[in-house]
């Protein structure tokens, strides 16, 4: 039996459209919750401090979940998905699955805070419901082409590079 080498392995993983998804999804999540983070360590305290603890959780949430949905449609569009055209409806239904994600952190966030759950580890718990919620509305909704047979032909020689479920 040949032996696989490390490079192989590896180019093997990241031909798997899901291991690219948690990559680039655990990659933008870090960067989202670092900028959470930033942001509620100094717009959320002020506002906390201004007797406004919702917004000191809101602000925070938005500010960073805006950044962060610009950084992810741009990474999953071109590294997990690898689709091309439909730029504007791909965008729409990209924010349109962010929003869903969003007003349930939003809900559920202030929530757990007002049960005494610390703001961070609030978040901690809600970046598992939202990666889920992510991962099954990106797969089969933000970036879907229709299979052969459905109107359009296949991305690439294969098809391969086509957006469906993941």
């Amino acid at each position: 039996m040949p032996r696989i080498t490390p490079v192989a392995r590896l180019r093997e993983l990241l031909g798997d459209r899901r291991v690219r998804f948690l990559l680039v999804g655990g990659f933008n999540t870090g960067f989202a919750f670092v900028l959470f983070a930033a942001l509620e360590a100094t717009v959320g305290r002020a506002l906390d401090r201004a007797g406004n603890p919702v917004a000191g959780s809101l602000v925070p949430l938005l500010g960073s979940y805006a950044v962060a949905i610009a950084v992810a449609f741009a990474l999953y569009r071109r590294l997990v998905y690898r689709v091309r055209g439909h730029l504007l409806r791909d965008l729409g239904r990209f924010v349109s699955v962010y929003l869903v994600s969003i007003a349930l952190n939003a809900v559920l966030l202030p929530v757990l805070v007002a049960l005494g759950v610390p703001r961070l580890g609030a978040q901690a718990m809600l970046v598992v419901l939202i990666t889920v919620v992510s991962y099954v509305g990106h797969g089969r909704f933000s970036f879907r082409r229709p299979s052969p047979g459905e109107g359009e032909p296949p991305d690439g020689p294969s098809g391969a590079g086509a957006g469906g479920p993941a």
